[in-house]
Order: structure tokens, then C-alpha cells, then sequence
């Protein structure tokens, strides 16, 4: 299977930096895995985002990606990311 391209949001990019360098690896960890396997094999917790059709999920730890996939460019785009509940609230 081809590898994705991964491309963070501005808003995504300042969120993983802000986090402690501990729970950064723990995220980009998973990061590194979902570009390989976007709809979520590979032991990653990805489920469709309910009511956002091409919208995904992501969950790492209380942490929550919400991305969508481009099959056609092998892109994967990082819309948002954030703290559960939070990260919602943003998309409503």
C-alpha cells in the first residue's frame, strides 16, 4: 500500500507543539502510523466522524485528530486537533 502525505492545519501544527515533548511522541507516533494505514489498521482507534461525511477520528489518549483522507493525492489533511470535547466544539 502507498504511503500518505501528511499535512497539519496551522491551528493543528501549534497544538502539537504546545503539548508536553512526552504526549508530542505519543501523538506523532500515531501520526506515523496513520499515514500508512488512514482508515485504521495497524491498531490505531479511527472511526468516521458521525454526521461529517469524509471526516476521521483519531483518538491518543484524551487527545483527538479530526482529518480527512484525499485517496487521489495520497494526502492526509490534519483539520484539527485538541483536547476531547473541546476538539468538537471547534468543528460545530
Amino acid at each position: 500500500m502507498a504511503r500518505y502525505r501528511l499535512i497539519l492545519h496551522k491551528q493543528a501544527a501549534k497544538f502539537l507543539r504546545a503539548l508536553p515533548l512526552r504526549v508530542q511522541e505519543r501523538v506523532r507516533a500515531k501520526l506515523d502510523t496513520l499515514v500508512e494505514a488512514p482508515y485504521g489498521t495497524g491498531g490505531l482507534d479511527v472511526r468516521p466522524m458521525l454526521g461529517e461525511e469524509g471526516l476521521w477520528r483519531l483518538r491518543v489518549g484524551s487527545i483527538r485528530v479530526i482529518y480527512e483522507v484525499q485517496d487521489e493525492r495520497l494526502v492526509i489533511y490534519v483539520l484539527t486537533m485538541g483536547n476531547r470535547g473541546d476538539v468538537y466544539k471547534k468543528r460545530g
